[in-house]
């Protein structure tokens, strides 16, 4: 259908299919401002700012990248590549030696993106230099093994399937696959669609301390030493954390065992 619809129009059927699922105020978290989060000397690289249909909005684009850096990421798990706009971003500011992983649904498995999306998945990092820290992975995150990345990502993102249903399983997955000494999980949409439901009830079920960037829309869940904490601690803890020891804990998850490659 939408390629009969020009820009304009998928633009209003986007907008139609949000206020049909409806959007949460803000209030549902407890808030934290990026500038909070962040200490005075990172450094970070914005790549491909300019915006196409169903990317994340630039102020989005900014906190990840940042976040990538405040965390000293090694390894990053992001759920929905997309154009592979964000994809590239991660990989400009992950560690020198680390890699990013991205998991996308085969188009020909996917009926809405393969009418809704204008540009190839991972079209925005491929033929980069940052493609080289990049693996796709592709896959249904129902059923894709997740074993070897288990607990070894500082930072997993998700924006793929933004049902119910697919929001609950998929933060039950990055659970599992975010290191606990220092990690983050970062969740696009937290006020819209599947997410507004599934991500209070998670924060209910299990205690999880999860927050909202303030004016930015993304929910954020923070560890430390193997436990959640709220934002603020981490912000304080990372910012004392030992470089040689986030090395150290980077190098222990990647060389745990091979990674797939795609």
């Amino acid at each position: 259908m939408s390629a009969l619809l020009g820009k304009s129009e998928r633009q209003l059927l986007g907008r139609l299919l949000e206020v049909c699922w409806g959007a949460q105020r803000p209030g549902v978290y407890p808030e934290v401002a990026l500038g909070d989060l962040m200490g005075r000397g990172e450094v970070v690289r914005l790549l491909e700012l300019p915006r196409q249909e169903y990317s994340v909005s630039e102020a989005k684009l900014m906190a990840l990248a940042a976040l990538t850096v405040r965390v000293r990421a090694r390894v990053a798990f992001e759920f929905g590549t997309a154009d592979g706009r964000t994809t590239r971003n991660l990989a400009a500011n992950i560690a020198a030696d680390g890699r990013v992983y991205t998991l996308s649904l085969p188009l020909e498995q996917d009926a809405v993106h393969r009418q809704l999306q204008t540009v190839p998945i991972g079209a925005r990092f491929r033929g980069t230099p940052e493609a080289d820290r990049i693996t796709q992975l592709w896959g249904d995150s129902r059923t894709f093994d997740f074993t070897p990345y288990e607990g070894r990502c500082q930072l997993v993102f998700l924006d793929a399937d933004s049902s119910d249903a697919a929001v609950w399983a998929d933060s039950q997955t990055a659970l599992r696959l975010v290191d606990r000494t220092s990690g983050l999980i970062l969740w696009n949409d937290a006020l819209k669609y599947g997410w507004q439901t599934a991500l209070p009830r998670l924060a209910r079920q299990g205690g999880w301390p999860i927050h909202l960037i303030s004016d930015i829309g993304l929910a954020l869940l923070c560890f430390m030493d193997g436990q959640p904490v709220l934002p603020h601690v981490w912000s304080e803890s990372i910012e004392s954390y030992p470089a040689a020891q986030a090395e150290e804990n980077g190098l222990v998850a990647i060389e745990r065992g091979p990674l797939a490659s795609g």
